[in-house]
């Protein structure tokens, strides 16, 4: 008799699912650690979704801020960059420039 046939498969026997076998070893810690980890992950949850907030939140200020403040600062340098290429174009002719 070869050994390896000898041993049971214990493949056969397993009419758990996956939540049944993670809640049966959740059993096996102290319910002290069990609460103080699920507290750390539900923290931590949160922290990610604030910092995620607030970073949107600053982008978005910093963004809009910006062109408000520097929009007519770009606007007024096109501006004058035309009046000087159509200055240069009067003086000098289209083929001038």
């Amino acid at each position: 008799m070869d050994p390896v046939e000898a041993l049971p498969d214990p493949s056969d026997d397993l009419d758990e699912t996956l939540f049944e076998r993670v809640c049966g070893l959740a059993e096996m810690f102290p319910e002290g650690l069990r609460s103080t980890t699920c507290s750390m992950v539900d923290n931590s949850v949160k922290l990610v979704k604030s910092t995620y907030s607030f970073g949107r939140h600053s982008v978005w200020i910093a963004f809009t801020s910006a062109i408000v403040l520097f929009g007519p600062v770009w606007i007024e340098i096109e501006r004058s960059a035309i009046e000087r290429e159509l200055q240069r174009q009067l003086l000098l002719g289209p083929r001038g420039a």
